[in-house]
């Protein structure tokens, strides 16, 4: 699953941990967009607000039905939500409040071929999927290590590809 060099990767506490360095330290401006959903997780969606307080970006959250109809629908989601500000995209893999799968890969791609970065929520999926990093196609990736690989409580991994460790800004 970890098909990356060891320097792109950092032990945190958890996912959330994980996630919120990216989130907080991802170079935005006024005026820039965040996508997301409906479903992804609260404290993630928070930082994107402070930030909109703090730094003047925007929160744009897709809404998505659950279930959803097709895989289809969940890209379209996406798709149908990008504006021309649209700098990030969060997804999660699979939602922590209802366990709907999201197809990461062709979410990643329809982001790419924008320029839109995606950072990849896999606190439900690492280890608990068949995947590998490579395979989803994220630009950042968070997990906790004690869902599904029984690790200790306390144990995350953040996955930063070697050129775009220098432009997170962590807090901590």
């Amino acid at each position: 699953q970890l098909d990356c060099d060891p320097q792109e990767l950092a032990i945190v506490r958890n996912a959330t941990e994980a996630l919120k360095t990216v989130l907080y330290g991802v170079p935005l401006k006024a005026g820039d967009e965040v996508l997301t959903t409906n479903h992804d997780y609260s404290s993630l969606v928070s930082v994107i607000r402070h930030r909109e307080i703090r730094d003047g970006i925007k929160l744009v959250r897709a809404e998505v039905p659950a279930p959803a109809e097709s895989m289809d629908q969940l890209v379209s989601a996406f798709e149908e939500a990008i504006t021309p500000r649209t700098k990030l995209i969060l997804v999660s893999h699979i939602a922590y409040l209802t366990g709907q799968i999201f197809p990461v890969k062709r979410i990643c791609e329809m982001a790419h071929q924008r320029d839109i970065e995606v950072v990849v929520d896999a606190a439900h999926s690492f280890a608990h999927l068949d995947y590998t990093m490579s395979d989803l196609q994220g630009d950042y990736f968070g997990t906790s290590l004690h869902k599904w690989m029984l690790a200790p409580k306390g144990t995350g991994l953040l996955y930063i590809p070697k050129d775009k460790i220098e432009k997170i800004n962590p807090l901590m």
